[in-house]
Protein backbone atom coordinates (compact mmCIF):
# COMPACT_ATOMS: atom_id res chain seq x y z
CA UNK A 1 0.00 0.00 0.00
CA UNK A 2 1.02 3.55 -0.84
CA UNK A 3 0.29 6.64 0.85
CA UNK A 4 1.16 10.56 0.36
CA UNK A 5 3.33 11.28 3.62
CA UNK A 6 4.10 15.03 2.91
CA UNK A 7 3.89 17.36 0.15
CA UNK A 8 5.48 20.94 -0.26
CA UNK A 9 4.84 24.10 -2.31
CA UNK A 10 6.88 27.43 -3.62
CA UNK A 11 5.23 30.46 -5.19
CA UNK A 12 7.17 32.72 -6.33
CA UNK A 13 6.96 36.21 -3.95
CA UNK A 14 7.48 38.50 -7.13
CA UNK A 15 4.30 39.72 -8.77
CA UNK A 16 3.84 40.90 -12.90
CA UNK A 17 0.47 43.04 -12.60
CA UNK A 18 -2.27 40.20 -10.75
CA UNK A 19 0.18 37.75 -11.75
CA UNK A 20 2.07 35.63 -9.39
CA UNK A 21 5.44 34.98 -11.51
CA UNK A 22 9.15 34.05 -10.83
CA UNK A 23 11.68 36.43 -10.66
CA UNK A 24 14.21 36.70 -13.63
CA UNK A 25 17.20 34.00 -12.05
CA UNK A 26 14.44 31.61 -11.67
CA UNK A 27 13.11 28.81 -13.60
CA UNK A 28 12.00 25.40 -14.19
CA UNK A 29 14.83 23.76 -12.03
CA UNK A 30 15.04 26.23 -9.34
CA UNK A 31 11.83 26.28 -8.32
CA UNK A 32 11.43 22.18 -8.00
CA UNK A 33 14.59 22.33 -6.21
CA UNK A 34 12.78 25.29 -3.33
CA UNK A 35 9.95 23.08 -3.23
CA UNK A 36 12.08 20.02 -2.34
CA UNK A 37 13.69 21.94 0.27
CA UNK A 38 10.71 22.72 1.79
CA UNK A 39 9.88 19.41 1.93
CA UNK A 40 13.20 18.34 3.18
CA UNK A 41 11.99 20.77 6.31
CA UNK A 42 9.25 18.79 7.39
CA UNK A 43 10.63 14.85 6.35
CA UNK A 44 14.77 14.90 6.66
CA UNK A 45 16.22 12.66 5.27
CA UNK A 46 13.48 11.52 2.99
CA UNK A 47 15.46 8.63 1.89
CA UNK A 48 15.19 5.41 0.29
CA UNK A 49 14.12 7.56 -2.73
CA UNK A 50 13.19 5.26 -5.43
CA UNK A 51 11.27 6.88 -9.42
CA UNK A 52 11.10 10.49 -9.72
CA UNK A 53 8.71 12.13 -11.97
CA UNK A 54 8.57 15.72 -13.12
CA UNK A 55 4.86 16.74 -14.30
CA UNK A 56 5.12 19.93 -16.11
CA UNK A 57 7.15 21.56 -19.14
CA UNK A 58 11.14 21.93 -18.69
CA UNK A 59 13.91 23.40 -20.25
CA UNK A 60 16.39 20.88 -21.44
CA UNK A 61 18.74 20.02 -19.30
CA UNK A 62 16.86 20.10 -16.05
CA UNK A 63 15.84 16.38 -15.32
CA UNK A 64 19.70 16.29 -14.67
CA UNK A 65 20.19 19.03 -12.87
CA UNK A 66 17.12 18.10 -10.45
CA UNK A 67 19.00 14.46 -10.57
CA UNK A 68 22.22 16.25 -9.25
CA UNK A 69 20.06 18.24 -6.54
CA UNK A 70 18.72 14.80 -5.14
CA UNK A 71 21.73 12.73 -5.54
CA UNK A 72 19.49 10.46 -7.39
CA UNK A 73 21.24 7.52 -9.37
CA UNK A 74 18.60 7.34 -11.46
CA UNK A 75 17.38 9.23 -14.17
CA UNK A 76 14.62 11.47 -14.02
CA UNK A 77 11.23 10.69 -15.89
CA UNK A 78 9.94 13.66 -17.06
CA UNK A 79 6.00 13.83 -18.37
CA UNK A 80 3.82 16.29 -20.01
CA UNK A 81 1.82 18.70 -18.50
CA UNK A 82 -1.76 18.74 -17.78
CA UNK A 83 -4.86 16.67 -15.53
CA UNK A 84 -4.16 13.45 -17.58
CA UNK A 85 0.30 13.26 -17.22
CA UNK A 86 -0.25 14.24 -13.72
CA UNK A 87 -2.95 11.44 -13.04
CA UNK A 88 -1.33 9.04 -14.76
CA UNK A 89 2.14 9.78 -13.09
CA UNK A 90 0.43 9.55 -9.60
CA UNK A 91 -0.99 6.15 -10.93
CA UNK A 92 2.50 4.70 -11.95
CA UNK A 93 4.42 5.75 -8.89
CA UNK A 94 1.12 4.55 -6.35
CA UNK A 95 1.45 1.01 -8.27
CA UNK A 96 4.72 1.04 -8.17
CA UNK A 97 6.85 1.98 -5.19
CA UNK A 98 7.72 -1.23 -3.03
CA UNK A 99 7.12 -1.06 0.30
CA UNK A 100 10.89 -0.68 1.25
CA UNK A 101 11.26 3.07 -0.76
CA UNK A 102 9.73 5.98 -1.30
CA UNK A 103 9.13 7.96 -4.55
CA UNK A 104 8.75 11.77 -5.29
CA UNK A 105 6.04 13.20 -7.62
CA UNK A 106 6.98 16.93 -8.62
CA UNK A 107 4.99 19.22 -10.77
CA UNK A 108 6.08 22.66 -12.17
CA UNK A 109 4.20 25.49 -13.93
CA UNK A 110 5.84 28.47 -15.75
CA UNK A 111 2.69 29.59 -17.94
CA UNK A 112 2.30 33.33 -19.06
CA UNK A 113 -1.47 33.01 -17.92
CA UNK A 114 -3.91 32.14 -14.89
CA UNK A 115 -4.54 28.12 -15.01
CA UNK A 116 -8.43 28.83 -15.11
CA UNK A 117 -8.86 26.85 -11.64
CA UNK A 118 -10.42 29.48 -9.24
CA UNK A 119 -8.29 28.62 -6.52
CA UNK A 120 -5.18 29.50 -8.86
CA UNK A 121 -6.27 33.18 -9.58
CA UNK A 122 -3.67 35.05 -10.32
CA UNK A 123 -0.66 32.17 -9.96
CA UNK A 124 1.58 31.36 -13.08
CA UNK A 125 4.45 30.16 -11.52
CA UNK A 126 4.60 27.57 -9.06
CA UNK A 127 6.01 24.04 -7.96
CA UNK A 128 5.31 21.78 -5.87
CA UNK A 129 6.87 18.24 -4.19
CA UNK A 130 4.58 14.87 -3.06
CA UNK A 131 7.02 12.35 -0.92
CA UNK A 132 4.80 8.75 -1.40
CA UNK A 133 5.98 6.07 0.63
CA UNK A 134 5.47 2.46 0.81
CA UNK A 135 3.72 0.54 2.96
CA UNK A 136 1.35 2.48 4.10
CA UNK A 137 -2.32 1.75 5.41
CA UNK A 138 -3.74 5.54 4.42
CA UNK A 139 -4.14 5.91 0.79
CA UNK A 140 -7.01 8.46 0.51
CA UNK A 141 -4.64 10.74 0.30
CA UNK A 142 -3.48 9.18 -3.02
CA UNK A 143 -7.27 9.05 -3.90
CA UNK A 144 -8.29 12.49 -3.37
CA UNK A 145 -5.24 13.85 -5.78
CA UNK A 146 -6.59 11.35 -8.85
CA UNK A 147 -10.00 13.56 -8.25
CA UNK A 148 -8.47 16.93 -8.30
CA UNK A 149 -8.82 19.28 -10.96
CA UNK A 150 -7.30 19.96 -13.47
CA UNK A 151 -3.97 21.50 -14.34
CA UNK A 152 -0.44 20.97 -14.07
CA UNK A 153 0.35 22.12 -10.65
CA UNK A 154 -3.75 23.23 -9.87
CA UNK A 155 -4.42 19.78 -8.63
CA UNK A 156 -1.95 20.21 -5.87
CA UNK A 157 -3.87 23.09 -4.81
CA UNK A 158 -7.60 21.94 -5.09
CA UNK A 159 -6.24 18.57 -3.32
CA UNK A 160 -4.55 20.73 -0.14
CA UNK A 161 -7.63 22.74 0.41
CA UNK A 162 -9.42 18.99 0.79
CA UNK A 163 -11.09 17.53 3.53
CA UNK A 164 -8.96 14.36 2.82
CA UNK A 165 -5.59 16.01 2.59
CA UNK A 166 -5.72 17.38 6.36
CA UNK A 167 -4.50 14.16 6.85
CA UNK A 168 -1.00 14.66 4.52
CA UNK A 169 1.45 16.97 6.33
CA UNK A 170 2.26 19.84 4.14
CA UNK A 171 4.38 22.95 4.20
CA UNK A 172 5.24 25.85 2.14
CA UNK A 173 2.90 27.84 0.29
CA UNK A 174 -0.25 25.94 0.29
CA UNK A 175 -2.46 28.68 1.32
CA UNK A 176 -0.69 32.17 -0.12
CA UNK A 177 -3.07 35.22 -0.53
CA UNK A 178 -2.81 37.28 -3.50
CA UNK A 179 -0.34 39.79 -3.10
CA UNK A 180 0.53 39.80 0.79
CA UNK A 181 4.21 39.97 1.39
CA UNK A 182 4.58 40.16 -2.57
CA UNK A 183 7.08 42.83 -4.46
CA UNK A 184 6.53 43.46 -8.33
CA UNK A 185 8.85 41.69 -10.61
CA UNK A 186 12.12 44.00 -11.75
CA UNK A 187 12.08 45.21 -15.53
CA UNK A 188 14.86 44.86 -17.43
CA UNK A 189 15.99 48.40 -18.10
CA UNK A 190 17.26 47.35 -21.98
CA UNK A 191 17.59 44.81 -24.24
CA UNK A 192 20.63 42.08 -23.10
CA UNK A 193 23.51 40.72 -25.33
CA UNK A 194 23.96 36.81 -25.53
CA UNK A 195 25.79 34.82 -22.66
CA UNK A 196 28.98 35.32 -22.41
CA UNK A 197 31.34 33.21 -24.23
CA UNK A 198 34.96 34.53 -22.81
CA UNK A 199 35.44 34.40 -19.30
CA UNK A 200 36.83 37.01 -17.17
CA UNK A 201 36.58 35.63 -13.70
CA UNK A 202 33.51 33.69 -13.03
CA UNK A 203 34.04 31.05 -15.35
CA UNK A 204 35.39 27.38 -13.90
CA UNK A 205 35.50 24.35 -16.34
CA UNK A 206 32.46 22.64 -16.15
CA UNK A 207 33.57 19.34 -14.82
CA UNK A 208 34.86 21.27 -11.98
CA UNK A 209 32.00 22.98 -11.15
CA UNK A 210 29.93 19.72 -11.39
CA UNK A 211 32.06 18.47 -8.58
CA UNK A 212 31.45 21.49 -6.61
CA UNK A 213 27.44 21.08 -7.05
CA UNK A 214 26.82 19.84 -3.64
CA UNK A 215 28.48 22.05 -2.04
CA UNK A 216 27.40 25.31 -4.01
CA UNK A 217 23.84 23.94 -4.70
CA UNK A 218 23.20 22.59 -1.05
CA UNK A 219 25.68 24.27 1.24
CA UNK A 220 27.58 21.10 2.35
CA UNK A 221 30.37 21.42 4.24
CA UNK A 222 32.85 18.89 5.60
CA UNK A 223 33.44 18.68 8.87
CA UNK A 224 36.74 17.04 10.20
CA UNK A 225 37.25 13.59 11.78
CA UNK A 226 40.17 15.01 13.69
CA UNK A 227 39.35 17.90 15.24
CA UNK A 228 35.75 18.72 14.02
CA UNK A 229 36.44 21.84 12.53
CA UNK A 230 34.15 22.78 9.43
CA UNK A 231 35.73 23.34 5.76
CA UNK A 232 33.42 24.77 3.22
CA UNK A 233 33.32 24.39 0.86
CA UNK A 234 34.93 21.02 0.97
CA UNK A 235 38.67 20.74 0.21
CA UNK A 236 39.73 17.06 0.98
CA UNK A 237 41.76 18.90 3.92
CA UNK A 238 40.66 20.43 7.12
CA UNK A 239 40.56 24.12 7.12
CA UNK A 240 41.92 24.05 10.76
CA UNK A 241 44.20 21.51 11.06
CA UNK A 242 45.07 20.43 7.89
CA UNK A 243 44.02 16.88 8.50
CA UNK A 244 42.70 14.41 5.90
CA UNK A 245 40.73 12.60 7.82
CA UNK A 246 37.14 12.35 5.15
CA UNK A 247 34.44 13.12 8.72
CA UNK A 248 31.07 13.70 7.66
CA UNK A 249 28.71 15.80 5.33
CA UNK A 250 27.37 18.35 6.95
CA UNK A 251 24.06 20.52 5.53
CA UNK A 252 24.99 24.36 6.61
CA UNK A 253 21.31 26.37 7.50
CA UNK A 254 20.60 28.00 3.95
CA UNK A 255 18.57 30.29 6.11
CA UNK A 256 20.01 32.85 8.91
CA UNK A 257 23.02 33.59 7.90
CA UNK A 258 24.76 36.59 8.84
CA UNK A 259 26.26 39.63 6.97
CA UNK A 260 28.95 40.22 6.88
CA UNK A 261 30.24 42.58 4.62
CA UNK A 262 28.24 44.10 1.51
CA UNK A 263 29.52 45.72 -1.78
CA UNK A 264 27.63 46.65 -4.87
CA UNK A 265 29.29 45.72 -8.40
CA UNK A 266 28.24 48.37 -11.13
CA UNK A 267 28.58 48.12 -14.77
CA UNK A 268 31.89 47.68 -15.85
CA UNK A 269 33.25 45.75 -12.83
CA UNK A 270 31.09 42.95 -13.30
CA UNK A 271 32.99 39.86 -14.67
CA UNK A 272 31.55 38.92 -18.51
CA UNK A 273 29.53 36.59 -17.35
CA UNK A 274 27.25 39.20 -15.83
CA UNK A 275 27.37 41.33 -18.57
CA UNK A 276 23.66 39.95 -19.86
CA UNK A 277 22.55 40.89 -16.28
CA UNK A 278 23.89 43.95 -15.43
CA UNK A 279 23.15 45.50 -19.27
CA UNK A 280 19.21 44.05 -18.40
CA UNK A 281 18.71 45.28 -14.89
CA UNK A 282 21.76 47.40 -13.56
CA UNK A 283 23.98 46.90 -10.49
CA UNK A 284 23.93 44.20 -8.39
CA UNK A 285 24.99 43.91 -4.75
CA UNK A 286 27.44 40.97 -3.23
CA UNK A 287 26.95 39.93 0.65
CA UNK A 288 29.72 38.18 2.69
CA UNK A 289 27.62 35.43 5.00
CA UNK A 290 28.59 33.47 7.55
CA UNK A 291 26.79 30.35 8.09
CA UNK A 292 28.49 29.36 11.13
CA UNK A 293 31.59 30.27 13.15
CA UNK A 294 34.20 30.92 10.76
CA UNK A 295 32.37 29.51 7.91
CA UNK A 296 31.78 32.18 5.45
CA UNK A 297 30.70 32.12 1.53
CA UNK A 298 30.22 35.21 -0.93
CA UNK A 299 27.14 35.02 -2.56
CA UNK A 300 25.23 37.43 -4.95
CA UNK A 301 21.80 38.84 -3.77
CA UNK A 302 19.48 37.20 -5.64
CA UNK A 303 17.33 39.53 -8.28
CA UNK A 304 14.09 41.07 -7.08
CA UNK A 305 15.37 40.52 -3.50
CA UNK A 306 15.76 44.40 -2.97
CA UNK A 307 18.77 45.40 -1.44
CA UNK A 308 20.39 42.98 1.31
CA UNK A 309 20.35 43.60 4.53
CA UNK A 310 22.43 45.82 6.64
CA UNK A 311 25.67 44.01 7.69
CA UNK A 312 25.19 42.21 11.07
CA UNK A 313 21.92 41.68 9.43
CA UNK A 314 20.57 38.20 8.44
CA UNK A 315 19.40 36.41 4.85
CA UNK A 316 17.81 33.52 3.26
CA UNK A 317 19.59 31.84 0.48
CA UNK A 318 17.42 30.41 -2.54
CA UNK A 319 19.38 27.68 -5.60
CA UNK A 320 19.23 30.53 -8.49
CA UNK A 321 20.54 31.04 -12.02
CA UNK A 322 23.61 32.55 -11.97
CA UNK A 323 25.19 33.31 -15.28
CA UNK A 324 24.98 31.66 -19.00
CA UNK A 325 27.87 30.61 -20.63
CA UNK A 326 28.55 28.16 -23.74
CA UNK A 327 24.66 28.04 -24.20
CA UNK A 328 24.39 26.73 -20.05
CA UNK A 329 23.13 28.30 -17.25
CA UNK A 330 25.30 27.94 -14.07
CA UNK A 331 23.69 27.85 -10.65
CA UNK A 332 24.46 28.94 -7.27
CA UNK A 333 23.00 29.69 -3.65
CA UNK A 334 21.73 33.19 -3.88
CA UNK A 335 21.12 35.83 -0.81
CA UNK A 336 17.68 36.93 -0.36
CA UNK A 337 15.96 39.12 2.17
CA UNK A 338 14.36 36.75 4.69
CA UNK A 339 10.99 35.98 3.03
CA UNK A 340 7.83 37.13 5.31
CA UNK A 341 6.22 34.28 7.81
CA UNK A 342 5.15 31.00 5.61
CA UNK A 343 1.77 31.35 4.47
CA UNK A 344 0.82 27.84 4.34
CA UNK A 345 2.80 25.53 7.17
CA UNK A 346 2.02 21.59 8.15
CA UNK A 347 -1.69 20.90 8.24
CA UNK A 348 -2.73 24.36 7.32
Amino acid sequence: MVEIRGAAAYVPRSTDGDRRVGDPDEDEFTMLATAIERLEDGIEPLGGIGPVVVVGTIAFGAADNVARFLGSPSPIECVGRGPEAFSAALEKLSSGVSAHESALLLAVDRDPGTTGDPGDRGLSHAAIAIWLGGGGANPVATDAFRSAAPSSTGPAFAWAASTAAARVPRWGDWRYDGRAGTRSLPAPAASAPGGATVSQGAYVPWPRYLEATNAHWRLIAAECGACGALTFPPRGRCRACESTDPGRSVRLARDGGRVIASTRIGAGGQPTEFDEQVTAYGPYSVVLVEFAAGVRATLPVALGSGDPPAIGGTVTTRLRRRYPIDGEWRYGRKALVPDPPARGTEGS
